[in-house]
C-alpha cells in the first residue's frame, strides 16, 4: 500500500494487489447469491495538487515495455478490469459486472474521440481508460457519473449523455446513467427539484440508455424539495422488467403452466424461474395469447411465488391476465394463455 494524501492506497501496479482484489471479489461471487459486482471509480487516486502517486519503484520493477508512466498505469487497471470480467462470468454467468465511472473520458480539445467538455479526464487523471473497456466489452454495463446539470458549461449533461450513447452503440455494454441525487437542493440549478426529472426526459431520446442509477439511496429517501416524488410521478409510475443484456444469448425459460384465476387471486405452476411477470389487459382488448408488452405489465414477483393479487384493480372490472417466467439473465419466456377474472379490488 502507498500513503497518498490522508489515505492508504493499494498500488495497482503490483500483481499481488490485482490478485488480492480479484480473489476477494470472486470469494463474494462464489459464496453469496448476488446479482452483480459494482465498482466505484477509484483506481488510481484523484490527483492532489503538486503530489504524484508514489509508485516509481513499482514502475521501475514492472514497467518494462512502457515508455510512459501513464500508459503503464492504464494497462494495470485494464488488466484488473478485463480479468475480473472473465473470472466473474466463469464463476456465474448471470452475475453482472459494471463500473460507476467519472463522467468524462477525455475532452475533445485533446482527443478527437473525446466529449465536447472541459473537465477532469478519467483517462489522464485516474488512469481509467473507460472508453476502451466499453469498446472491448469488458463490462456488462457502464454507469458514468453525469453529476452536472443541463447547461453546465464545463460538462453539460446533455452533451455527455449523447457522447456515452454513441460509445456503447454497437457494443454489448448497457448504459446506465449515474444521477446526482445527493446534489438536489445544494445550490444553483440543483435547487430546482425538477432538474433530475428533466434529465430522465432527455434520456428517453436515446434507445442506448437502459436506465438510471441514483446516488444515493439516502437522498432519495430524504426527498428534498419533493424531487424523488416528482421522479416517481414523472417516470416510474409503472413496473418494468430489467433489460436483457445483448450478449446473454441462450434459451429463455419455459412459460408457466396452469394459470388460474379464482376469488380475486391468480395462481400458476412453474419451476426454476428467478421471477414471474404478470400482465393485465382490459378484457375487451385481450387476446388468447400476447407478446409481453411493458405497457400491460402489472407486477414482477420472485420465483418463490406462484400466486398474486391485483390490489390496484377497479372493483367489478373484467381483465385478462398473462404470466411469463424470467431467469437470472432476465430472459423472458412466452406468455401463458390468458385467463379472465372479475376483480374485487378497490
Amino acid at each position: 500500500m502507498r500513503r497518498y494524501g490522508n489515505g492508504l492506497w493499494f498500488d495497482p501496479g503490483l500483481p499481488e494487489v490485482r490478485d488480492l482484489i480479484s480473489d476477494v471479489v470472486l470469494d463474494v461471487v462464489r459464496k453469496y447469491d448476488i446479482d452483480g459486482v459494482h465498482f466505484d471509480d477509484y483506481f488510481y487516486p484523484y490527483p492532489l495538487p503538486g503530489k504524484g502517486f508514489p509508485d516509481k519503484a513499482t514502475f521501475k520493477k514492472y514497467g518494462s515495455g512502457f515508455e510512459h508512466l501513464g500508459d503503464w498505469r492504464r494497462d494495470n487497471v485494464d488488466m484488473l478490469v478485463r480479468g475480473l470480467y472473465g473470472r466473474i462470468h466463469q464463476a456465474k454467468q448471470w452475475v453482472k459486472f459494471g463500473i460507476s465511472l467519472f463522467g468524462v473520458w477525455r475532452n475533445k480539445s485533446g482527443d478527437q474521440n473525446g466529449s465536447d467538455t472541459n473537465a477532469l479526464q478519467s483517462y489522464d487523471d485516474i488512469y481509467a481508460d473507460t472508453r476502451k473497456w466499453v469498446k472491448r466489452g469488458w463490462l456488462d454495463y457502464v454507469s458514468p457519473q453525469l453529476y452536472w446539470p443541463a447547461g453546465f458549461k464545463a460538462a453539460d449533461y446533455r452533451t455527455l449523455v449523447a457522447w456515452w450513447a454513441s460509445q456503447v452503440s454497437g457494443t454489448p455494454v448497457q448504459l446506465i446513467i449515474g444521477q446526482a441525487a445527493y446534489l438536489v437542493g445544494r445550490g444553483g440549478r440543483w435547487n430546482d427539484p425538477a432538474e433530475l426529472s428533466r434529465h430522465l426526459t432527455f434520456d428517453s431520446r436515446y434507445k442506448a440508455v437502459s436506465g438510471d442509477a441514483f446516488f444515493s439511496a439516502t437522498d432519495l429517501d430524504q426527498d428534498r424539495k419533493g424531487f424523488a416524488t416528482r421522479l416517481l410521478r414523472d417516470h416510474y409510475a409503472r413496473t418494468a422488467v430489467v433489460p436483457v443484456n445483448p450478449r446473454s444469448g441462450g434459451t429463455p425459460p419455459v412459460p408457466p403452466e396452469r394459470l388460474e384465476a379464482k376469488d380475486g387471486r391468480l395462481s400458476w405452476h412453474g419451476s426454476g424461474a428467478a421471477a414471474y411477470a404478470i400482465y393485465r389487459a382490459p378484457a375487451a382488448k385481450a387476446r388468447p395469447c400476447i407478446v409481453p408488452d411493458g405497457r400491460l405489465l402489472l407486477k414482477v414477483v420472485t420465483g418463490d411465488s406462484h400466486e398474486a393479487v391485483d390490489a390496484n384493480a377497479r372493483s367489478g372490472q373484467v381483465y385478462t391476465y398473462y404470466v411469463t417466467a424470467l431467469d437470472r439473465l432476465h430472459r423472458e419466456s412466452p406468455a401463458t394463455r390468458g385467463v379472465k377474472m372479475t376483480t374485487h379490488g378497490g
